[in-house]
């Protein structure tokens, strides 16, 4: 919890219960101009949050009780003085609760190199909206993208690393391709010449633009934001997501019966060739 928050709870919670021995020595306006302050110190450097909505109607509680007690009458424990110290209790005890259970994380402050961008994005999705009354309605939402700006980056994709590293594998190897336009240059294509001695999976994801289901498989499911070609972003990612389970499933787990060659029969937009190299025994 933050700092005037738990200012806030110890005031209100122990106030209510010595409120007259501190209203002897005190004056009520006084004490009241001190916990107008300390809110109004939480509201405007911390921020209000839910969390602390409990805390809220106590302070107005309390507020409202050092203005009308009645200092030189005694106390006197009746049902109503009871149930109402119940249920300032109660409303306390939540207060300290919930702040705790839900607190407010401090991030670390950005400290590399590059600046961040941001932008706002209205997306328009077809899956249905199922809070509004308009049964033809369709979901919307908004994104807040960050992204690294002036980044000075190398590329290690396509050409570039078949340029620079050894791309002969002696364990199993799936390699999923973008299905690039007859125009663009396929930057992949020279990429694993060598393959593998092993099992070896050329795939390629036909209809999709930009392998961006290999380096991100699953990225945001909307095709303005993905980039990803005329393939639709859902079945992109669920076939790129059941074509890598199965391999792990057959090459890592050991599961015989897995094939992800069946995969590529599943699926239309699946093309892929299986090379056996020389050291599958």
């Amino acid at each position: 919890m933050r700092t005037f928050e738990i200012i806030l709870l110890l005031i209100v919670t122990l106030l209510p219960f010595v409120k007259r021995p501190v209203l002897r020595r005190v004056q009520a306006n006084h004490v009241l101009i001190f916990i107008g302050v300390l809110f109004a110190l939480h509201l405007v450097i911390e921020g209000w949050r839910w969390q602390m909505i409990p805390v809220y109607i106590l302070v107005l509680l309390v507020a409202w009780r050092i203005k009308a007690i009645d200092t030189t009458e005694p106390a006197r424990l009746n049902f109503l003085r009871g149930a109402g110290f119940l249920g300032i209790s109660i409303l306390a005890f939540v207060g300290w609760v919930l702040p705790m259970a839900l607190p407010v994380f401090n991030l670390p402050e950005p400290k590399g190199s590059y600046k961040v961008g941001t932008e706002m994005v209205q997306v328009d999705t077809q899956m249905d909206e199922l809070f509004t009354e308009d049964p033809n309605d369709k979901r919307e939402l908004m994104l807040k993208v960050w992204y690294p700006s002036e980044a000075d980056v190398s590329s290690l994709d396509g050409i570039q690393w078949g340029q620079k590293i050894d791309t002969t594998y002696a364990i199993p190897y799936l390699y999923v391709s973008a299905d690039w336009p007859a125009e663009h240059e396929d930057i992949n294509s020279h990429v694993y010449m060598k393959k593998s001695t092993d099992y070896f999976y050329e795939a390629k994801l036909l209809q999709s633009g930009h392998p961006n289901f290999m380096d991100i498989p699953f990225m945001i499911l909307v095709q303005s934001l993905a980039g990803t070609g005329e393939i639709d972003p859902y079945e992109g990612t669920e076939i790129v997501t059941q074509l890598v389970t199965s391999f792990f499933d057959r090459h890592l787990k050991g599961m015989q019966d897995i094939d992800p060659q069946k995969v590529a029969n599943q699926y239309a937009l699946l093309e892929m060739n299986v090379f056996k190299g020389d050291s599958i025994k």
